[in-house]
């Protein structure tokens, strides 16, 4: 049983969306950090690049991001409904 609003529920999924400049050039950025090695743990959606970090901190995501010469507007959990429910139930996150 999950007790909360909608955003402290889904806000524990695991994932960050980045909403950038250039979502292809951040791509392979984001794939080049350490603990980043599946091309599954980065993805584009709607125009966002979302990642699995797996413990990378997000503040070195955006220093890695900003020294590419990507500009970076917004960075945060991905909170989707649909991985909180999964985790909540055992299924992990996609």
């Amino acid at each position: 049983v999950a007790a909360g609003d909608v955003r402290e529920i889904v806000g524990g999924g695991g994932e960050t969306s980045f909403r950038v400049d250039d979502a292809e050039r951040a791509v392979g950025v984001l794939r080049g950090l350490p603990g980043l090695a599946e091309p599954s743990d980065v993805d584009i959606e709607d125009g966002q690049v979302h990642a699995r970090l797996n413990g990378v901190p997000r503040s070195a995501a955006v220093d890695a991001l900003v020294r590419a010469g990507v500009a970076v507007d917004q960075v945060g959990p991905r909170g989707r409904l649909e991985d909180a429910f999964l985790q909540l139930v055992g299924g992990g996150t996609k």
